[in-house]
This record gives structure tokens, C-alpha cells and sequence, in this order.
């Protein structure tokens, strides 16, 4: 989603690019969980009783917000990731300790169920795309700067 989203941005006049970031949010959209929190793995049978992964939801809540940005029309794309943020703040934001009750990290994401390698830890990358998101949220950042 990211990457297609992004060439388009950086070559323009190749409509193929957005063609294929809408693609992949469209499919995101229509395949995400109804409390929108990825499952690690789409097709894991185990699911819904599988583990999350707050990492791809919160890269995809920051993808959603770029492409909205993109294209025009893209009213649709910003209200699902304002919905997604929203349920990654109230399920999934923990607080941290000695900071502010407005600080935290975002758990339960998994970096590799087959592994048994981080299946429902904080992942860095989780917290900077849920923080870039919250930050374009909050319209502190433009979502195509970064």
C-alpha cells in the first residue's frame, strides 16, 4: 500500500501507481477485522483467535492518510484511518510509566508468529507510523512529507 502510494507520488503521470495503492486499500478496507486491528496473518485459520498486529494496522492508518492526500476524493481513505486510530488508541495504546498519561506505546504487535519471534510485543516501527498518523491527525505534519 505504502510503496505503491508513494511512487505515485514521486513519478507522476503514471496513474498505474494509484491505480494499485487504490487496489491495496480497497482490499485493506474490505478485509480488515470489524474492530479494524489486522490479524498477523489474513489467512491464518486460527482466526479471530489469532494474535494482532498493531504494527501493519498502524502502518496502513499512515498509508490511508497519504493516499487521501494523494488523490482527490480521498475523503473515504481519511475516515477509515481516523476510525483505525482511533481503535488502536482505545484498545491498544499502553501507558508508559513516569510520562505523561497522554504518552504510551502501541502493543500487541507481531512480527513473526511462525517464528515465535515477537507475537504480541511494542514494535518500533508500530509506534513511529501510529505516531506519524496521529501527528497528520492532528495536522502537525502533511502526510506526503514524510
Amino acid at each position: 500500500m505504502l510503496a505503491f502510494t508513494m511512487s505515485a507520488k514521486w513519478l507522476p503521470g503514471h496513474p498505474e501507481f494509484v491505480q494499485a495503492a487504490q487496489k491495496a486499500c480497497d482490499w485493506w478496507a474490505g478485509n480488515i477485522p470489524v474492530d479494524l486491528v489486522a490479524f498477523w496473518d489474513f489467512d491464518d485459520p486460527a482466526a479471530p483467535h489469532t494474535f494482532r498486529d498493531t504494527s501493519a494496522t498502524a502502518i496502513a492508518t499512515a498509508e490511508l492518510l497519504k493516499l487521501a492526500a494523494l488523490i482527490p476524493n480521498g475523503d473515504s481513505y481519511k475516515a477509515l484511518a481516523e476510525r483505525t486510530a482511533h481503535a488502536l488508541i482505545e484498545g491498544y495504546l499502553k501507558p508508559v510509566a513516569g510520562l505523561a498519561d497522554n504518552i504510551g506505546i502501541l502493543g500487541s504487535g507481531c512480527y513473526n508468529k511462525l517464528a515465535a519471534l515477537a507475537t504480541n510485543n511494542e514494535l518500533v516501527w508500530g509506534d513511529y507510523y501510529f505516531t506519524e498518523a496521529l501527528a497528520v491527525l492532528d495536522g502537525e505534519i502533511d502526510p506526503l512529507a514524510v
